[in-house]
C-alpha cells in the first residue's frame, strides 16, 4: 500500500516490521488486542511462564457471548462512555469475526454503531469476493463507514474497530484496491483535525499466506 505507506511516513506514524502469529485463526490471532487474552489452555499455547495464567481464554469460564466480556477494549470504552462501532467485513455470511470456533458470537450488537447486517445485505446481493457494485469500487463506502464515524465523533470519546477481510484473505493482489481508498480517508482526517487527537493502529493479517508471492 504505497500510498498510504507514504502518507504514514510523511505524518511520522510508528511503523513495526515483524511476523507474530499465536493462533490458527483471526478471532484467535486478535483476542491478545481486543481483550489482552490468549485463547486455549497454558500448556497447549507454548506461554507458560511468559503469559499470565489469568491471561488465558478459558470457554468453560467464559459462559457467555464475546461481546459481553469485561475485558475486551470496547467493552471498557462503553464503561467510560465511548461511542462505539463494530465495523466487520468477514468473508463469510452468516457469521462474524467471533462467531466461530468455540466462540459464542454475539446475542446483540456488541456496539452502538454495528455493521454486520450491512454487510450481511451486500454478501447475498454481490458476487462472492467482488469489490465492484455496478461498475464502482464498494472499498471506500466500508472504509467510509469509519472515517464518518471517526469525524462525528472527533470531540467525543469513541472508539471503532475496523476488520476487512472478504478481499485479501487468499491473495495479497487484492489489497491494493484499500491503498487509496485508506490514504485519501486519513488526509482528510488530518486536514480537518480528526487525527489530531487520534489513536490509529493499522494491521494486516495472514501474512504467512503471501510470502509465495516474494
Amino acid at each position: 500500500m504505497p500510498f498510504t505507506l507514504k502518507f504514514m511516513r510523511e505524518k511520522d506514524f510508528q511503523i513495526l516490521y515483524g511476523y507474530t502469529k499465536i493462533g490458527d485463526n483471526s478471532a484467535i490471532n486478535l483476542l491478545g488486542v481486543l481483550a489482552g487474552m490468549v485463547y486455549g489452555k497454558e500448556e497447549d499455547r507454548g506461554f507458560k511462564d511468559l503469559v499470565d495464567s489469568d491471561s488465558f481464554f478459558d470457554f468453560k469460564k467464559y459462559d457467555k457471548d464475546f461481546g459481553q466480556l469485561p475485558e475486551t477494549i470496547i467493552a471498557r470504552a462503553k464503561k467510560a462512555g465511548c461511542v462505539t462501532m463494530w465495523n466487520d467485513e468477514i468473508a463469510n455470511s452468516g457469521y462474524g469475526l467471533y462467531h466461530y470456533y468455540e466462540f459464542k458470537g454475539f446475542h446483540e450488537p456488541i456496539a452502538d454503531y454495528y455493521f454486520r447486517p450491512f454487510y450481511e445485505y451486500q454478501y447475498q446481493k454481490l458476487a462472492a469476493n467482488s469489490a465492484c457494485n455496478h461498475g464502482k469500487n464498494i472499498i471506500p463506502k466500508w472504509i467510509g463507514l469509519w472515517e464518518e464515524f471517526s469525524t462525528k465523533y472527533s470531540n467525543h470519546c469513541h472508539f471503532s474497530f475496523n476488520f476487512f477481510t472478504g478481499l485479501t484473505h487468499a491473495s495479497s493482489n487484492n489489497l491494493e484496491l484499500y491503498d487509496i481508498p485508506v490514504s485519501d480517508a486519513l488526509a482528510r482526517m488530518e486536514s480537518t483535525g480528526v487525527l489530531d487527537n487520534t489513536f490509529l493502529l493499522i494491521m494486516g493479517d495472514h501474512g504467512q499466506r503471501i510470502v509465495k508471492y516474494f
